[in-house]
């Protein structure tokens, strides 16, 4: 009949089925057209390569910064605190030697002038004291011997 059209339809199943096998991928593709099976095989290899590259610059720049600072500081403090200290010493040190002298000529001339007065006086009494003793003991012992050269007898005196 030609008012009649006949219409064909064609259906199509794929199937994927998909195993993995220690990082190979097998995959099996199945595809059914009006129930003729076809199948295809395919296999997909999948490699990765993994590579990290790490650099490390922090410890160069804090070192040089400290190192810097520090220097700079401990410089210029010793160099003022020294110049001060040897500045006051020395004015002290002229005072003093002048004073020590002034003192000393002054003592000196004192000292040997008492010294050479008292020795001479000491020595003055000192014979005086001397020529006395002797005299009294001379007469006193002069004395008893004449006296007892007059009296033969016991003294009744």
């Amino acid at each position: 009949d030609a008012a009649r059209t006949t219409h064909k339809h064609t259906q199509t199943y794929t199937i994927i089925t998909t195993i993995e096998n220690n990082n190979r991928k097998q995959q099996y593709t199945t595809t059914i057209y009006n129930n003729n099976i076809q199948q295809q095989y395919t296999t997909t290899t999948r490699t990765t390569t993994r590579t990290t590259t790490r650099t490390t610059t922090r410890t160069t720049t804090i070192t040089t910064t400290i190192t810097t600072t520090i220097t700079t500081t401990i410089t210029t403090t010793i160099t003022t605190t020294i110049t001060t200290t040897i500045t006051t010493t020395i004015t002290t040190i002229t005072t003093t030697i002048t004073t020590i002298t002034t003192i000393t000529t002054t003592t000196t001339i004192t000292t040997r002038t008492t010294t050479i007065t008292t020795i001479t006086t000491i020595t003055t009494i000192t014979t005086i004291t001397t020529i006395i003793t002797t005299t009294i003991t001379t007469i006193a012992s002069h004395h008893i011997h004449h006296k007892m050269e007059l009296s033969p007898g016991p003294d009744t005196d």
